[in-house]
């Protein structure tokens, strides 16, 4: 609610801010110059009150609370105007007030922050000689952004949901078999794979981890699920440097994963696996696990 005061000549004009609304507002209005009472009146509601006209020169205004005590209400408020010639002063009372508890540690009496925003850079890379069903691809190369939401529960508990990209390149290993159903020579062939990520994960810490600063030798230990929805996925057979040939829509909506992160603060080493096959008939699987290092930034 905002009363208006004027005086008759219009060169000051006071307003009122506040919450009060269970009883009538009362304030008491006072001018001062230097140490004279020049005004003083009660104000009631909504009340128009005309001032005789002040001299130019500097006053001290005060408005105080004449009703009921509230503990979100300031009881009274003192500002210092200049009254100019030919212009109006406008002064700004705002009785309102409000205060913010905040949670802090019993022990070490530090504000207890139980949610922040986490980024996180991956680097991930899978070689054919730790992939129990084949020879192909040679490797799997990946890089990722994801960014997330951290709710800490406890000291030591907290859950992270969130989302980001991916991108993954895995050149295969040209088959004489294969290669001689072509006319040209194969000179390289690969997939190429770019996802959007949905991520959520459990974490637990060796120290508090609702900090304001996490320390950087706190060990981090995430479970969590992921699922990359493909965006691109293809074959590229590639001939020479102008020819090349490729094979869309051979993957499938099922890149599930479950992980486990574990370091510090801001590096850790992920293991990840996949269930479910991802491409569609005779086309050379992905392997189903996948390795790397993640990189944690928290705000």
């Amino acid at each position: 609610m905002t009363f208006k005061v004027f005086s008759q000549t219009d060169n000051l004009r006071i307003i009122i801010h506040h919450q009060i609304q269970e009883e009538t507002p009362c304030f008491v209005l006072t001018i001062y110059n230097k140490s004279d009472t020049v005004y003083a009146r009660t104000i009631l509601d909504e009340y128009e009150v005309s001032i005789d006209s002040l001299a130019s020169g500097k006053y001290l205004i005060n408005l105080k609370n004449c009703g009921s005590e509230s503990d979100d209400l300031i009881q009274s408020i003192t500002q210092n105007v200049e009254i100019k010639p030919f212009q109006i002063a406008e002064l700004v009372f705002d009785f309102s007030r409000y205060i913010n508890y905040i949670e802090v540690d019993t022990i070490s009496s530090n504000e207890i922050i139980k949610s922040r925003i986490e980024s996180q850079f991956r680097l991930s890379y899978f070689d054919y000689r730790w992939n129990p069903n084949g020879i192909n691809p040679k490797f799997n190369l990946g890089v990722g952004w994801s960014g997330y939401h951290w709710n800490s529960f406890s000291k030591h508990f907290g859950f992270l949901v969130g989302g980001g990209a991916s991108y993954m390149f895995a050149p295969l290993r040209i088959e004489p078999s294969s290669a001689s159903i072509y006319q040209e020579e194969v000179e390289s062939n690969y997939y190429s794979y770019l996802s959007g990520q949905f991520d959520m994960k459990f974490r637990f810490s060796s120290l508090n981890q609702q900090s304001k600063y996490i320390k950087g030798h706190s060990v981090f230990f995430d479970i969590g699920v992921l699922y990359n929805l493909p965006l691109y996925f293809k074959k590229v057979t590639r001939f020479n440097i102008r020819d090349k040939m490729v094979n869309s829509f051979i993957h499938q909506y099922t890149d599930a994963r479950a992980y486990v992160n574990i370091g510090f603060t801001n590096v850790q080493f992920f293991v990840s696996y996949r269930p479910f096959d991802f491409i569609r008939g005779d086309f050379q699987e992905l392997p189903k696990y996948n390795a790397g290092l993640k990189v944690n930034i928290n705000y």
